[in-house]
């Protein structure tokens, strides 16, 4: 598991398994370096309570969530106390939980886009929905635990599209020629 209390960070390629929170960032009132951390490229599954938490109750900058995997965590994203800036929350896949995300406790309206959410008790709870879908991902095997997808899911080819990760590599190292949602495609 990662904490994160205060200022920023980027948080890429890593796989959180069988904890209480894979990831769970709060920002401090007190920190004013607080910039907007990025976790992307990563990957969660059998969280008991969060495969990855953000409190954003006293970020100065919107923190960015891009190309996560979570699967089988109670709350596969949990954004609690957005009341001074708006998460980016982007091309993300949550399965089999029993929240694809949960907003609780925000000023503002938290609106996720271009992410995939599927099988879970709750797909949306507390936020908007904006260019989301709702279906299988079709991982091409669970049974290694590596949630990866590959062209015949319909998370292949259908993320938002933003440029700023373009030219990055998986975490084998091959070069994504695709703009897809999650962590490993």
């Amino acid at each position: 598991m990662i904490r994160k209390y205060t200022g920023s960070v980027t948080t890429r390629r890593n796989v959180f398994y069988n904890a209480k929170y894979g990831f769970r960032e709060f920002a401090d009132a007190a920190d004013t370096t607080a910039s907007g951390s990025i976790t992307e490229h990563n990957e969660a599954y059998d969280c008991t309570v969060a495969g990855f938490l953000w409190d954003c109750r006293a970020a100065l900058n919107a923190p960015r969530f891009r190309k996560n995997t979570a699967n089988n965590c109670v709350e596969n994203f949990s954004i609690d106390d957005a009341d001074s800036v708006i998460p980016i929350i982007l091309d993300n896949i949550g399965a089999n939980g029993d929240f694809g995300i949960d907003v609780s406790g925000s000023l503002l309206t938290v609106a996720p886009d271009f992410n995939c959410f599927y099988n879970n008790t709750d797909d949306i709870r507390g936020a908007v929905d904006a260019n989301n879908i709702f279906t299988n991902p079709t991982f091409i095997s669970t049974s290694d635990s590596s949630f990866t997808i590959d062209s015949t899911s319909p998370c292949w080819d259908t993320a938002s599209g933003f440029a700023d990760w373009h030219n990055e590599t998986d975490r084998l190292g091959n070069a994504y020629t695709k703009d897809n949602m999650g962590a490993f495609a």
